[in-house]
């Protein structure tokens, strides 16, 4: 029995050796001090990235503004040009209406200038 009792306990005594020897402190420290500098490095990346996030917010916002400045002065180049279309047609209406009073009133003088020379020469056969 006691024999038993001593290659248990040699057993048992390897066994704490071997585990011992297998896991120290320094093999849970490590991996422990690697994992928090991990962790380290993620909140700094994490940190970067959040400020490039609102860089891109602020710059989001500029472009918004931007945009609506350049829609404004679309809408106002829009505006001007159907304003200038709008003069430009009055102008051609205008104009093709004196047009055609100025024609009238060459044919009118062509008219009483045809009649003018008739009547001279009727006169002029009279005479």
């Amino acid at each position: 029995v006691v024999q038993a009792l001593n290659g248990y306990w040699e057993s048992a005594a390897d066994a704490l050796n071997g585990v011992k020897n297998f896991i120290t402190c320094d093999d849970i420290m490590v991996p422990m001090e690697r994992m928090l500098s991990m962790q380290q490095r993620s909140a700094d990346q994490l940190q970067r990235l959040g400020s490039r996030v609102t860089a891109l917010e602020i710059e989001a916002v500029k472009f918004k503004e931007d945009l609506a400045r350049v829609e404004k002065m679309a809408s106002l180049s829009v505006a001007g040009t159907q304003a200038c279309e709008a003069r430009l047609s009055r102008f051609i209406d205008d104009n093709e209406t004196r047009t055609q009073a100025n024609e009238a009133q060459l044919d009118a003088g062509v008219a009483s200038s045809k009649a003018q020379a008739k009547a001279l020469a009727a006169l002029h056969e009279q005479n």
